[in-house]
């Protein structure tokens, strides 16, 4: 029989990047070389070729296992084992519990069975796994924040749960990652599930915005599928685009840019460019900027007033 419990001097021998790694792997289910050299060996200062060699112990101690997906298989995603999960367990158990149980004692943690999936659903996930690591990696120290997967959220409702989901502290975002491959028809069943659960959140969405960021990614024409499933949204779920919920379908890129300027209290590059665009108005071309509350009605909170003195 297979000995899954963690070998607690393989444990006193890993670095933090090393243990942060196997953590990523667990809350986002699986993991690339890339992303793991990218967003957790390199903020360590650990170049490409090391961060490879680090996963690759990690490959032939069991506690990762490789999957192969795509095309002719040729890319390949890693996910935790059984002892892989343990050994994160044992790391981070007090934080796992406080993250994801919330108090309640009869809720379990995922296990190897519930985190892994079949190839076909792998580029999927990898996509949006690479969303939530990104986003991390410019949001920390500016931000509090908690990502979710979708195995690790409070439950939404019986009929809708979204890809992944941000906690900030004043609202929640929805991911919902889109490779261009749902029809209209599913897309309406979608958005009539999201109508489902806006008319009655409870528990832990009870009372907190949402907004819902539609990544379009992986197909050869990101605003007509914009335009389409725009439209299927408005037909669906056109009358709760209001305050307390909104949607944005856009490219991830774009996503990560509305993000940081509207939902991000710190300077960014983008919104650094905006305060110098306004501040020109202002002073070289005699423009009056105001922000009035009326903004705020027509779902424009966001926006400027802008007239001339």
């Amino acid at each position: 029989m297979a000995n899954f419990k963690p070998d607690e001097i393989m444990i006193a021998g890993m670095t933090p990047a090393d243990k942060a790694a196997l953590l990523a792997v667990y809350q986002h289910r699986c993991l690339s070389k890339d992303l793991l050299s990218k967003y957790l060996y390199g903020p360590a200062g650990l170049p490409g070729e090391i961060a490879c060699h680090k996963i690759d112990a990690m490959l032939l101690d069991g506690l990762l296992e490789p999957v192969r997906y795509g095309e002719g298989e040729k890319l390949e995603a890693f996910f935790l084992t059984t002892l892989g999960v343990k050994t994160v367990e044992s790391i981070y158990g007090n934080e796992l519990f406080q993250m994801y149980k919330r108090g309640k004692a009869n809720v379990r943690l995922p296990g190897y069975a519930s985190l892994i999936m079949t190839p076909t659903n792998i580029n999927h996930q990898m996509h949006l796994n690479q969303f939530g690591l990104e986003f991390e990696s410019y949001t920390k120290g500016l931000s509090p924040y908690r990502y979710y997967d979708e195995k690790f959220m409070p439950p939404a409702s019986d009929f809708m749960m979204p890809d992944g989901m941000i906690e900030l502290p004043d609202r929640l975002l929805f991911l919902e990652m889109d490779m261009g491959t749902e029809s209209s028809g599913r897309l309406a069943q979608k958005w009539n599930s999201y109508r489902m659960f806006l008319n009655d959140p409870k528990g832990f969405y009870q009372g907190r915005p949402v907004t819902m960021l539609f990544l379009i990614e992986g197909v050869k024409n990101p605003r007509l599928r914009q335009q389409n499933t725009m439209r299927v949204l408005m037909r669906h779920l056109g009358n709760r685009v209001r305050d307390g919920f909104e949607a944005y379908f856009d490219t991830p890129e774009n996503c990560h840019r509305i993000i940081q300027t509207k939902f991000l209290s710190a300077d960014t590059p983008m919104k650094a460019e905006r305060e110098r665009i306004l501040k020109m108005l202002q002073d070289i071309h005699g423009f009056i900027v105001s922000r009035p509350s009326f903004l705020k009605q027509i779902d424009l909170a966001d926006g400027f007033y802008i007239s001339s003195k």
